[in-house]
C-alpha cells in the first residue's frame, strides 16, 4: 500500500516535471523565433535642401556727369575775372566773391575752424528745359600747383538754403546763386579757379579765373 502511495507520486512529479520542462522549451523557442524573426524599420528619408545665400549688393550711386567730369585746368580755354560773366557753352557763371578764410559760418550751423576758400558764384542754364545738377566738377590751383576739390561737407553744411545749388533742379534762363567750399592747405596762397559748366561739364568749355 505504502509503495503504491510513493509509486503515484512519483508520477505527479514527473507529470509536473515534463509539463515545466515542456512550457520552458517553448519559452525557449518563442525567444529564438522572435529572435530570428525579421523586424520591419520604418526610415523616414530626410530630404537636404542646399540654400544658395545671394549676397544683396549695396547698389553704390552712379556718379553724375558733373563729378565724374573733373575740370582741368591744362585744358582751360579761355579766363574770365572776378565779377565778369563767363561763357562755359550751356550756361555762364559769374564769381561773385573768393576769399580764404579760417572759420566757416552758416545760419543754422555751428562755426567751423580750418583753412577754407570760399567762392560766391551765380550760375545760369542756357538749355530750353529745367535741369538737374550734380557735385561741382571745378578744381582750385594754388601758386604752388597743388590743386582741391571742393568739400562736399563744407559745401553742404555751410551754405545757406538760397545759396544751395548741389543737386538742384535749375530752370533755363534763371540764375541761381551757389557757393563751392575749398579746404586748403594753411600756408597756401595765390589761387586760380578752373571753372565747367555745372549742368554739362563734358560738353562745355573750361575758364579759368584769377582769385
Amino acid at each position: 500500500m505504502r509503495a503504491a502511495i510513493f509509486a503515484g507520486g512519483g508520477l505527479i512529479v514527473g507529470l509536473l516535471l515534463g509539463l515545466l520542462s515542456g512550457l520552458l522549451a517553448g519559452v525557449a523557442l518563442s525567444g529564438s523565433e522572435q529572435a530570428q524573426r525579421p523586424k520591419t524599420v520604418t526610415v523616414r528619408e530626410t530630404e537636404y535642401v542646399t540654400v544658395t545665400a545671394s549676397a544683396t549688393a549695396s547698389a553704390s550711386p552712379s556718379p553724375s556727369a558733373s563729378a565724374s567730369a573733373t575740370a582741368d585746368p591744362a585744358q582751360a580755354t579761355k579766363s574770365c575775372d572776378i565779377g565778369q560773366e563767363c561763357d562755359l557753352g550751356s550756361g555762364t557763371v559769374l564769381i561773385r566773391s573768393a576769399k580764404k578764410v579760417s572759420v566757416l559760418t552758416a545760419e543754422y550751423t555751428p562755426p567751423k575752424r580750418g583753412s577754407y576758400v570760399v567762392v560766391e558764384f551765380d550760375y545760369t542754364y542756357n538749355g530750353d528745359t529745367p535741369v538737374s545738377l550734380g557735385e561741382i566738377p571745378w578744381v582750385l590751383t594754388d601758386g604752388e600747383g597743388k590743386s582741391y576739390n571742393y568739400d562736399s561737407d563744407a559745401t553742404i553744411d555751410y551754405s545757406n538754403v538760397d545759396e544751395s545749388i548741389l543737386y538742384e533742379e535749375v530752370n533755363p534762363g534763371v540764375a541761381r546763386p551757389g557757393k563751392a567750399i575749398f579746404a586748403v592747405a594753411p600756408d597756401a596762397s595765390d589761387f586760380t579757379l578752373t571753372i565747367t559748366d555745372l549742368a554739362t561739364p563734358q560738353a562745355g568749355q573750361a575758364a579759368n579765373v584769377e582769385l
